[in-house]
């Protein structure tokens, strides 16, 4: 193995475990939430969700991963992917995008979403363009 690649698996490796901590991290986070939840304490309010936004990061996911990825992407954030309502790539991505805005962790999705394909402009996706039109 040449150094270049050398390099290349040490960086590659850091920032898995980067993100195998962060993940950990909203793991607890969502825990405590639930937890909180199940005690009776008072439920946080919704998050406002932007429809249009989900749309299309549920477009781009459509057109850049296949259904393995996407499955893969929804276990690395402990999600069971078979649990997710939908059929196919589509149907799947829908469900993923709608399970992490009804939680307020959207923008953790794009985030891993611009990790993955950074030549997609996701966080583009979450901008409110309704404004714009008027």
């Amino acid at each position: 193995m040449d150094e270049s690649a050398s390099g290349h698996g040490r960086r590659t490796a850091k920032k898995n475990i980067a993100l195998a901590d962060q993940i950990r991290s909203l793991a607890l986070r969502v825990a405590a939430l639930e937890a909180r939840l199940s005690t009776g304490a008072k439920r946080p309010p919704q998050p406002k969700r932007n429809q249009a936004a989900e749309s299309r990061i549920v477009d781009s996911i459509a057109a850049t991963y296949n259904e393995q990825e996407l499955a893969d992407l929804a276990f690395n954030f402990g999600v069971d992917f078979e649990a997710i309502l939908g059929e196919g790539t589509r149907g799947k991505a829908r469900g993923l995008v709608g399970h992490f805005a009804r939680r307020g962790f959207l923008e953790v999705l794009v985030d891993q979403l611009t990790t993955e394909r950074p030549h997609v402009d996701w966080h583009g996706a979450l901008l409110d363009t309704s404004e714009l039109a008027e």
